[in-house]
C-alpha cells in the first residue's frame, strides 16, 4: 500500500490524569472514567515516578482507550500536566486528578457545555465533597454557584477581575475542560507558576476567550490529604498565591490605575494577614520545626516574577513575630489544647 496514507481519527476528548503513589484512589478514579456514557475519548495517565505499584497497575489494565507514560525523573504534578497537555490529541482536553470520582454523564455534559458555547476557552462544573474520613457532603455551597448568571457564562474580562481580586480560585481544577485550539494559541500548560500553574493557564485563556460553568454536580471532589501541605502548602503556597494575584493585577486586570493600585495595596495587607494567621496556627499546633523554616526563602519556589516575597523591613517584622512564637511555643501548645476543649463542649 505504498503512497496510501492511513488517517487515524483523533478522539473528541483527551482525559489527562497525573498521578503519584495513589494506587488505591487512582483505581477508583479510572473506574469512574470507564463508566462514562460518552465514548469518544482517550485517557492519558502520567505516572510521576511512583514508588508503589501504580505503574504496574496501569500497565495491567489492557484498555484500548488508555495510554500510560512514566516520567524519567520526578516532575511534580505541574510538570506532569505540561507533558500530558502536549500528548493530548482531542478537540478538548479534560484535566482530572487521580483521587476524585466522576459521574457517568460527566464527559457528555462537559462536551455539551463547550459545544454550545463556541466563544468559551474552558469550562468547569460543580461537585459533591468527600471528607478524608469518608463522609460525603452533598450539594456544598460554593462561590462559583453565585459567580455566574443563569447563562453560565462569564466574559474573559470579568473572569480576570475575579482572578485578580479573589484570593483563592473559584475553579476546581480537577473538573476543567479546555478547547485545545485555544490552549495551543496561548502557549499550552506551563509549570513555572508552581501552585498557581492552573490559574496561569486560566488567565491566559480568559485573555482571549470566555469561561463557562455547568451548575450540575458531575463529580465527587475528595478532600486533599495532609501531605499536600508539605508539597504545595505552607509558606510556599502563601507566597505563590499572593505573588500570582499581584502579577495578575498588574498584567491582566483591565481596571483603571486607581483600582489596580488599591487592589495591590489590599493584596499586600491580605498577604501579611495570611502569614500571621498561618504562623499562629503553627504556634497552636506546636510546629516549632515549621516555624523555624518560615524565613528560609531558599525553600520558596522560583516564580516568573523573580521577586522575594518581602522586602527587608517586612522580613524584619516577620522575623520578630516568628521568633516570639518560637520562644513561647509551650504556651501556644497549651492554648491550642484549651481551644480544642472549648470547641468540643
Amino acid at each position: 500500500m505504498n503512497g496510501v496514507k492511513i488517517s487515524i481519527k483523533s478522539p473528541m476528548i483527551s482525559v489527562c490524569i497525573p498521578t503519584y503513589n495513589r494506587r488505591g484512589l487512582l483505581e477508583e478514579t479510572i473506574g469512574s472514567i470507564r463508566k462514562q456514557m460518552f465514548e469518544d475519548y482517550e485517557v492519558i495517565v502520567c505516572d510521576d515516578c511512583s514508588t508503589d505499584d501504580t505503574f504496574e497497575y496501569l500497565q495491567s489494565l489492557n484498555w484500548d482507550k488508555l495510554k500510560v507514560v512514566r516520567n524519567r525523573k520526578n516532575l511534580n504534578i505541574f510538570g506532569s500536566l505540561a507533558r500530558l497537555f502536549q500528548l493530548a490529541k482531542g478537540k478538548y482536553i479534560a484535566m482530572q486528578h487521580d483521587h476524585d470520582i466522576y459521574m457517568p454523564n460527566y464527559l457528555a455534559k462537559m462536551l455539551e457545555l463547550m459545544e454550545a458555547n463556541p466563544t468559551v476557552g474552558f469550562g468547569y462544573c460543580s461537585y459533591h465533597f468527600i471528607l478524608n474520613n469518608g463522609a460525603i457532603i452533598k450539594n456544598p455551597d460554593t462561590f462559583e454557584m453565585h459567580m455566574f448568571t443563569k447563562s453560565g457564562l462569564l466574559s474573559g474580562k470579568e473572569f480576570l477581575k475575579i482572578l485578580a481580586t479573589k484570593v483563592f480560585t473559584p475553579v476546581p481544577a480537577m473538573a476543567t475542560i479546555f478547547r485545545r485550539e485555544i490552549v495551543e494559541r496561548v502557549g499550552n500548560y506551563r509549570p513555572d507558576w508552581y501552585l498557581a500553574a492552573d490559574e496561569d493557564l486560566y488567565r491566559r485563556i480568559a485573555s482571549i476567550s470566555d469561561v463557562a460553568y455547568c451548575p450540575e454536580r458531575l463529580f465527587y471532589l475528595r478532600e486533599r490529604p495532609a501531605e499536600r501541605e508539605q508539597v504545595l502548602g505552607g509558606w510556599k503556597g502563601l507566597y505563590t498565591i499572593y505573588e500570582f494575584r499581584e502579577d495578575t493585577t498588574k498584567r491582566y486586570y483591565r481596571g483603571n490605575k486607581v483600582s489596580k493600585s488599591l487592589n495591590l495595596l489590599r493584596l499586600r495587607f491580605l498577604r501579611y494577614g495570611a502569614i500571621g494567621k498561618y504562623s499562629v496556627s503553627l504556634w497552636l499546633k506546636g510546629r516549632k520545626d515549621v516555624l523555624g523554616n518560615a524565613l528560609n526563602l531558599d525553600g520558596l519556589p522560583c516564580l516568573p516574577t523573580r521577586r522575594y516575597p518581602m522586602n527587608k523591613f517586612e522580613m524584619f517584622l516577620a522575623s520578630i513575630l516568628v521568633r516570639l512564637l518560637i520562644e513561647t511555643i509551650g504556651l501556644g501548645i497549651r492554648f491550642g489544647r484549651w481551644r480544642k476543649i472549648v470547641k468540643s463542649m
